[in-house]
């Protein structure tokens, strides 16, 4: 009888430690039970939306088979609809870890999605789900172009018929009053009052989705921040705060730092063709200037650049060196009351 107890128990600890049984994802970003995640996605870009993707992330080989990516309109009166069921059956995960649906023109594709504006320029839910079986598949895309949410209190149906592995939204700028999203998933956006142009994790999963950068609108230049299907994401440096007066920001943001990559630093929204101090200092002590606080003066590191005609500066900073800075930037704006702007403060982790 001992024996028979202790069989019971194990299978009872099988059962609830079971990756299907467990892996329903409840909200908490990022999910750590779930083979696969929604790693980047990009929705809305300048002229025809010709590139859109939704890109996943899991361990190579893993089966695909009765996995599907749903997304839920959230925009006012449309609300509740399922808008896009994509099964992913007869997929593995690739070697290198991504993949890809998206549009025909999108590189390291994978699924094919159809060759322009398949994904709504609005509030969207989206859903990475295992349906277990193809009954469970048929279910789901039964509901297709119908009402996930029938009694309209932003619980839909979805977790009912699958296990959610991984959901985000992006929002644009009629939620909360007027859009909705649904299962209390994680939201990124908006964009000003627009839909962001894509969204991604953070130099991809373990991380969660990067709300304050997203996706370069420009399909073309690609540059801020770069789209990254069926390859590693950008990761962006801390913003640790620390502005000043004026709109100028500073962002770092491309490979982590280690020997042999590199990251772009961007310095934005100054006047056109502006004088700019770049301030470079190794340990944090702020000095009142001009009505904001600057690092260290003098820093450790002091560099005269100058903005472009939109009030843009970039340059490329190589990885290595091991050791963590903090960077500033002073730039002239007649517009201020003491003609100065001062940026936020960025922390650089350059790693060995």
């Amino acid at each position: 009888m001992r024996y028979l107890l202790a069989i019971g128990a194990l299978l009872v600890i099988t059962v609830i430690l079971s990756p299907a049984a467990q892996a329903q994802f409840s909200g908490t970003e990022p999910n750590p039970l779930a083979p696969v995640h929604i790693n980047e996605i990009y929705a809305s870009h300048a002229s025809t939306d010709d590139q859109e993707f939704i890109e996943l992330i899991g361990n190579p080989g893993y089966s695909l088979d009765f996995h599907l990516v749903l997304v839920v309109e959230g925009d006012s009166a449309s609300a509740g609809t399922l808008d896009r069921a994509f099964v992913l059956t007869g997929h593995t995960i690739p070697s290198d870890r991504f993949f890809v649906l998206g549009n025909t023109a999108v590189a390291n594709l994978d699924l094919d999605i159809g060759s322009d504006n398949v994904i709504e320029n609005g509030t969207d839910t989206f859903y990475l789900v295992n349906a277990v079986n193809q009954a469970g598949v048929d279910a789901i895309t039964a509901l297709l172009g119908g009402d996930v949410d029938p009694e309209d209190d932003g619980t839909s149906v979805i977790p009912t018929l699958s296990i959610v592995l991984d959901a985000v939204a992006m929002v644009d700028g009629g939620f909360p009053d007027t859009d909705t999203i649904y299962d209390d998933v994680p939201t990124v956006g908006p964009d000003g009052s627009f839909l962001p142009a894509g969204i991604f994790r953070d130099g991809d999963y373990t991380a969660k989705f990067q709300k304050d950068f997203f996706l370069d609108f420009d399909d073309e230049a690609n540059f801020n921040v770069p789209r990254t299907p069926g390859t590693t994401n950008t990761f962006v440096q801390d913003d640790i705060g620390f502005d000043g007066p004026g709109d100028g920001t500073l962002a770092v943001f491309g490979q982590k730092l280690f020997t042999g990559s590199s990251a772009t630093l961007l310095i934005e929204n100054t006047p056109a063709d502006a004088p700019i101090a770049l301030l470079v200092a190794r340990k944090i002590s702020l000095t009142p200037f001009a009505g904001g606080r600057l690092l260290p003066f003098p820093p450790d590191v002091f560099l005269g650049l100058t903005a472009d005609s939109n009030g843009q500066f970039s340059a490329t900073l190589p990885g290595g060196f091991g050791k963590s800075y903090f960077f500033q930037a002073v730039y002239i704006d007649l517009a201020q009351p003491q003609s100065f702007g001062i940026t936020n403060t960025v922390r650089v982790d350059f790693k060995n």
